[in-house]
C-alpha cells in the first residue's frame, strides 16, 4: 500500500480558499477548482504540468477540472497549449 499526502502549498491554498467556497457555493464547492482558478489567476500563462505540481494532485484531475471550467465557460484558453495563456471569465 503506498499513501501520497497532498502538498504543503495545495493544503496552504485549499485552507484558504475553503472560505471561498462558502461564500460561492453554487460553483466553487470544489476546494480543486478553487484552487486552479487562484493559481491562473497569479498566473494566466501556468501549464498544466506547473498546476500538478503546486496542487500535488494527478494530472488527469488536473485535466478534468480544467475541462470542465472551459465547458462552463469559467476560463478560455487563448493561444496554443505551448505559448497560449488562460483568460478567467466568470470568477
Amino acid at each position: 500500500m503506498v499513501r501520497i499526502d497532498e502538498s504543503a502549498k495545495y493544503r496552504e491554498l485549499r485552507l484558504r480558499l475553503a472560505d471561498l467556497s462558502h461564500e460561492n457555493a453554487t460553483d466553487a464547492t470544489d476546494a480543486t477548482v478553487a484552487v486552479l482558478l487562484s493559481l491562473i489567476a497569479g498566473n494566466t500563462a501556468m501549464k498544466q504540468m506547473e498546476m500538478v505540481d503546486k496542487t500535488g494532485r494527478h494530472r488527469a484531475t488536473i485535466a478534468r477540472k480544467l475541462k470542465m471550467l472551459k465547458d462552463t465557460g469559467r476560463i478560455e484558453r487563448i493561444g496554443s497549449d505551448r505559448d497560449g495563456y488562460w483568460k478567467i471569465l466568470k470568477p
